[in-house]
């Protein structure tokens, strides 16, 4: 996905956003995947007064792996990095996740 946005903030300034988010899964198997995810944010403020300029970017590797039919295990790698006016913040986190799927009949 690829998008191109402009809006106004709270404090009535004119923002152009370009986004782009990238996505790849591959299933192993019928009980495993893997999935990767590029998302990339540019903002910049519009018209007269002073920038901000801002961009964030985050990857994502993680695989999944069905336990039961209901329950789910998953997990992975996050890099994160947020650029603000020069200053560069980035983090590195792995994360394990166990999910339920519920389903509901009336």
């Amino acid at each position: 996905t690829l998008q191109r946005r402009v809006a106004t903030s709270t404090q009535s300034l004119e923002t152009r956003q370009t986004v782009a988010f990238l996505t790849y899964d591959y299933f192993i198997n019928q009980v495993s995947g893997l999935s990767f995810t590029v998302n990339y944010i540019d903002q910049e403020d519009e018209g007269p007064g002073p920038t901000n300029p801002r961009d964030r970017s985050t990857f994502t590797a993680s695989y999944t792996r069905a336990i039961t039919r209901d329950w789910a295990l998953n997990v992975g790698y996050q890099y994160e990095r947020d650029d603000q006016k020069g200053f560069a913040a980035t983090s590195d986190s792995v994360f394990v996740t166990l999910g339920r799927r519920f389903t509901l009949k009336p």
